[in-house]
């Protein structure tokens, strides 16, 4: 009688598992997951009844005792264990220990949700799909929210299902679920992407920070051999146009030539790479635009443009005739292209804990004879083993004299300068500047090829690049290293690796510990 109405015990267990793995399937609790618990219970129910003489007399034994005892040793740890995890659940730290700390948003978004903190408003972000199915190809977007939500107790997010709440969609204004409607107090914005550079712009937005394109333009200067804006080509300026306009504001092309002066529209003023010489005109209007108080970014190449040394040095900038080397970090057979972590002390580089890539560098110092009303910075400087060689045959002759010279005679090279222009010091010099409520800036680097396509996205290129234009426009707040995009790297495994990695965890390795144990118990009782 006990041996036949075993089975009915094997049954109930594998019922059971069999609900499990059905409520895994379904998502949930469905029809047939809870027609297999239920049945699963029925049967071990039945078991206990038809055997209870015998497992009364089972649970009387000595041993039974002692696995009384064990099992509740074992219950008392997975309370411990329960209540952990509530207080984990409640109280909890994160540790993102990826290289490139994927599972962490950047320092961006952690300011604009310090600035959120700091009021007592919600922050509401809706996530709209439509079924299951949807929901877990958004997925990605959720674990981004759910650490927006760690890094900030007034960050909440809420999924919509459309078909289930189109109530909630209407009124929104919401028809598709690539829509994420982010709302705080009475003003709304709509994001089209995933990405948490789009998000971290739209939070920004919402607390009253600068949206792109709302105090002006940044106009490049053209005319004079400066690599294109619309091109694909390495060399050409294509993805930091992009960058420019996704994080500054919109891009226009200027031509001085013809002796207009710079527009009111422009806010920043960039001159990248020029190979031929400025007319005067076109230096006048330059000089005037920064006289009212303009920003300009200079990125000069080696042995090019030779006259705007002398413009530059007007407002305290050296700008060396040179060709920089560097032995300790330059690339494998060619010095010219270096990696750059020498940072010193700057708002520009203040959270810079990535190296910047560099190619064909002139140098640019603080110059000692500057004016009074002049702050000239120095922001980045090669390795201790470099050297600026201003002999241009030596360079193409007899490289081994110069690499020498950067052994024997190389130290730290300054190649990037930062400048304020305040109130006049001196009448004779920059007497433009009378009025002490003007302040001009100006960042200077002794290379344009770090901004093309070729190098835009190299470490930290491209955040260089706007903390520039971020510190020149008086954004300091905002200079930081922006928003990464996630590197995809998946791994792609084909349908019949999914289904044999299933049945081994889900099936086969609980079965197997179960018959273990069934195989132990059956050989115990036939030993008595």
């Amino acid at each position: 009688m006990a041996a036949k109405m075993f089975v009915f015990f094997i049954m109930g267990a594998m019922l059971l598992i069999l609900g499990y793995i059905m409520q895994v399937v379904e998502a949930g609790i469905g029809l047939w997951s809870g027609a297999a618990y239920i049945l699963g219970v029925l049967s071990l129910l039945l078991y206990i009844v038809k055997n209870r003489s015998e497992l009364r007399l089972l649970f009387t034994r000595r041993s039974a005792r002692y696995g009384a005892v064990s099992v509740l040793f074992i219950l008392a740890f997975v309370g411990i264990l329960v209540v952990v995890g509530l207080l984990s659940e409640r109280h909890n730290h994160r540790w993102d220990l990826t290289e490139s700390k994927t599972h962490s948003i950047a320092l961006q978004s952690r300011q604009q949700l310090e600035r959120l903190d700091s009021d007592t408003l919600d922050l509401n972000v809706y996530i709209f799909h439509r079924g299951e199915s949807d929901l877990r190809s958004k997925q990605p977007l959720v674990d981004l929210l759910d650490t927006y939500a760690y890094n900030s107790e007034h960050f909440k997010y809420e999924l919509v299902d459309i078909d289930r709440n189109p109530l909630l969609a209407m009124q929104l204004g919401i028809t598709s679920t690539s829509t994420v409607m982010l709302s705080y107090g009475d003003r709304q914005e709509k994001v089209h992407s995933e990405q948490e550079a789009k998000i971290t712009n739209a939070i920004a937005s919402l607390l009253g920070a600068p949206s792109p394109g709302e105090r002006g333009a940044v106009y490049f200067v053209t005319g004079h051999g400066e690599p294109g804006l619309d091109y694909d080509e390495s060399f050409s300026y294509g993805q930091a146009k992009q960058a420019i306009e996704e994080q500054i504001g919109p891009v226009r092309e200027l031509l001085l030539a013809t002796g207009k002066p710079v527009p009111d529209s422009c806010e920043i003023l960039v001159v990248a790479g020029p190979e031929k010489d400025f007319l005067p005109r076109e230096l006048d209007s330059i000089r005037a635009f920064l006289a009212g108080g303009g920003c300009a970014l200079f990125l000069v190449e080696p042995f090019m443009a030779a006259n705007l040394t002398g413009f530059l040095a007007e407002y305290g900038v050296s700008l060396g005739d040179d060709l920089i080397i560097d032995l300790l970090q330059g690339a494998v057979g060619t010095p010219f292209t270096f990696l750059a972590n020498n940072y010193p002390t700057h708002e520009i580089t203040r959270f810079f804990d990535v190296g910047t890539v560099f190619e064909l560098v002139r140098s640019v110092r603080a110059d000692s004879t500057a004016a009074e009303n002049a702050t000239v910075e120095e922001f980045i400087k090669t390795s201790e083993k470099s050297y600026a060689e201003s002999d241009r045959e030596l360079l193409q002759t007899r490289f081994d004299q110069v690499a020498q010279k950067a052994l024997d005679e190389g130290g730290e090279v300054p190649f990037a300068v930062a400048v304020t222009v305040k109130e006049q010091a001196e009448p004779d010099t920059l007497a433009a500047f009378a009025d002490s409520a003007v302040e001009a800036r100006l960042v200077v680097i002794g290379d344009r090829d770090f901004i093309s396509n070729a190098y835009l996205g190299q470490l930290g290129n491209s955040d260089l690049l706007l903390n520039c234009l971020r510190w020149l426009r008086g954004q300091t707040d905002e200079i930081t290293i922006a928003p990464k995009e996630p590197e995809n790297t998946p791994i792609m495994l084909q349908r019949s690796q999914l289904l044999t990695m299933g049945l081994v965890t889900v099936v086969l390795l609980p079965a197997g510990v179960i018959f273990t144990w069934l195989l132990v118990w059956i050989r115990r009782r036939s030993k008595r």
